[in-house]
């Protein structure tokens, strides 16, 4: 299976981009906020977020093998990481 993750979706023929989550770029390394040496800290206001993609060629996008391994990563993504949301329709 031929599949990339993306959070630069661009127009390629043949490539079908599926949404997996929208995530917030923090200022802070992660050894160090886990150790309490720092706090991450949002990027202005509202914080900065990018929607990250799964880049799957249109021929095998609807295989029942790519189609579970898309839901698998999606539900161990919420599962296991902080601070990611669902895509919505206008980010």
């Amino acid at each position: 299976m031929d599949l990339v993750v993306t959070s630069d979706p661009q127009p390629i023929a043949g490539l079908v981009y599926e949404p997996l989550f929208c995530f917030e770029i923090l200022l802070a390394l992660r050894e160090y906020t886990e150790s309490g040496l720092l706090a991450a800290r949002p990027l202005g206001a509202g914080g900065v977020w990018s929607n990250l993609y799964a880049a799957v060629r249109h021929d095998n996008y609807s295989a029942p093998h790519v189609r579970a391994f898309l839901a698998t990563l999606r539900e161990i993504s919420f599962r296991t990481l902080n601070g990611i949301r669902e895509i919505q329709a206008q980010d």
